[in-house]
């Protein structure tokens, strides 16, 4: 990523087992001109660590599986442009649990990428704008997550 300067969203998921980490947590790594702005590991209970402290564990764990979804323009850091964005007063989706990739297998494309980018600090038309898509149809992908219970609109 960093050699050709990507700008975007990397996550997985880890499943229990993993020793230093309690059950199954998803991974979250924004990137900025293919730098790491931020990197979040998060149990369904929480965040278990963030910054240096989650990049040295997932360097621990070797080679993982990721998905990368491209963002038009710069992360930035999170709580810092987003707050300033009428965060309010427009609805934003956040997970509700952590899916599993292979629990995603049967969903449609949009929707997994979609979810990947849910991360509490995303409107759905900032969503839309990431992917290029109609907010309407984010729209209706985000009441879809919202009706299997993965995600929360606050």
């Amino acid at each position: 990523m960093q050699k050709h300067k990507q700008t975007g969203h990397l996550h997985t998921d880890l499943p229990s087992g993993v020793p230093g980490l309690r059950g199954p947590c998803h991974v979250d790594i924004m990137l900025e001109a293919g730098a790491v702005v931020s990197c979040t590991i998060k149990s369904l209970r929480g965040v278990l660590l963030t910054g240096d402290k989650a990049y040295q564990e997932l360097a621990r764990l070797g080679r993982l599986h990721w998905t990368f979804v491209p963002s038009v323009s710069p992360v930035g850091r999170p709580g810092f442009a987003s707050q300033t964005m009428g965060r309010h007063t427009t609805p934003r989706p956040r997970r509700a649990m952590v899916v599993e990739q292979w629990q995603m297998q049967s969903w449609q494309r949009l929707h997994t990428l979609v979810y990947g980018l849910v991360d509490g600090a995303r409107s759905a038309a900032e969503i839309a704008d990431v992917l290029m898509v109609p907010s309407e149809t984010i729209e209706g992908i985000l009441r879809d997550l919202q009706a299997m219970k993965v995600i929360i609109m606050e």
